[in-house]
């Protein structure tokens, strides 16, 4: 079968390309020798670290051979103060120094009495609030009787003291116990201290402190232990009701707030129109509600408790319910189950 030439031309390449040595590649030695012709030579090229100091070592001018200093010019103007720095930390205290010699004796101040009080005259011509001696001497006074009444007291085993008794009429003498006062300037004024004896040993008993109030007679009024404080106020105690036997009173070992009773009612709040009993106390009551639609109601305490009392409540009424929302040192917060109108009674107790 005759072949196509046509089909063949058109698919026939283009005449190839003859490299050229030296044009189009290299041979090996051309390529070492062009290598060896382009490498940078040391000391030619470049330099080295070490060569380039030596170098500069060797142009650089030495002083006093290859120059030398001139004269010092004269002196610049002063420049402006700078600000003053922060102030150092302090040093440590140094020892102390010799002392000095004794000055002269100064003018005595002018000075005058009132009474028993004696003024000094201050430098710019006022006077001081002056020194009571009057106030000293009985101070120095109730003191002595202090000591005289220990010492009495350290040489006897048994010591008693007793106010005189009155004449006819008359009231009977006081017996005063007074503990040292403070300075006039500065100072604590001195502890009372009453203290029973102690048992020595085995099963032995200490000693009582007895405070006793003065019977009555006849129609009189019987006298009353009075504890006072610092203004002129006291807690006054009345014994008279104790008869037949002692009354025992234990301390319990806590910090608390007597509440045996107060002339104070709690205060009733956010319970309609309500009335709280005369005789309530911060410890029981109860509660008049006569009008509003109270779904709750507060009770604020007239003096703050030491502690979070647990407290309960009832109601006067079989279809209302009553419980304690919240309680605390100052107050309780009772809830109802539906609008309430009527009594209810609560006991708080610490």
């Amino acid at each position: 079968m005759p072949r196509d030439t046509k089909i063949i031309d058109m698919f026939k390449g283009e005449n190839g390309y003859t490299p050229q040595k030296g044009v189009d590649y290299f041979t090996k030695t051309e390529i070492e020798q062009f290598l060896r012709a382009t490498t940078p030579k040391k000391g030619i090229d470049y330099f080295t670290y070490q060569d380039l100091r030596s170098f500069i070592s060797q142009v650089s001018p030495r002083k006093d051979v290859d120059y030398f200093d001139g004269k010092d010019g004269r002196d610049g103007i002063d420049g402006i103060d700078g600000r003053n720095g922060r102030d150092g930390r302090d040093g440590k205290q140094g020892s102390p120094g010799v002392q000095g010699l004794p000055g002269e004796i100064g003018r005595a101040p002018n000075h005058k009495w009132d009474g028993l009080v004696l003024y000094f005259e201050k430098p710019n011509g006022d006077w001081d609030s002056g020194l009571d001696f009057g106030k000293q001497l009985q101070l120095m006074k109730e003191d002595l009787i202090i000591q005289v009444r220990g010492k009495i007291s350290q040489r006897l085993g048994s010591v008693q003291q007793k106010g005189g008794g009155g004449a006819g009429t008359a009231t009977g003498g006081s017996m005063n116990f007074f503990a040292g006062r403070g300075g006039l300037t500065s100072g604590s004024g001195g502890d009372l201290d009453f203290q029973a004896g102690g048992a020595a040993a085995g099963n032995s008993d200490g000693g009582n402190i007895l405070l006793k109030a003065g019977a009555k007679s006849g129609t009189g009024t019987a006298g009353l232990l009075q504890i006072g404080s610092g203004d002129g106020w006291y807690a006054q105690l009345d014994t008279s009701l104790i008869t037949a036997t002692h009354k025992l009173f234990t301390f319990p070992n806590i910090v608390g707030v007597f509440l045996v009773g107060t002339t104070t009612l709690p205060t009733v709040t956010s319970c309609g129109t309500a009335t709280i009993s005369a005789t309530s106390t911060v410890t029981r009551g109860t509660i008049n509600v006569t009008g509003g639609t109270p779904t709750t109601c507060n009770i604020v305490f007239p003096v703050a408790l030491p502690d979070t009392p647990t407290c309960i409540v009832s109601t006067n009424s079989v279809a209302l319910l009553g419980d304690v929302n919240e309680a605390s040192t100052t107050g309780v917060q009772f809830g109802l189950s539906a609008v309430f109108s009527g009594r209810f009674h609560y006991i708080c107790l610490q």
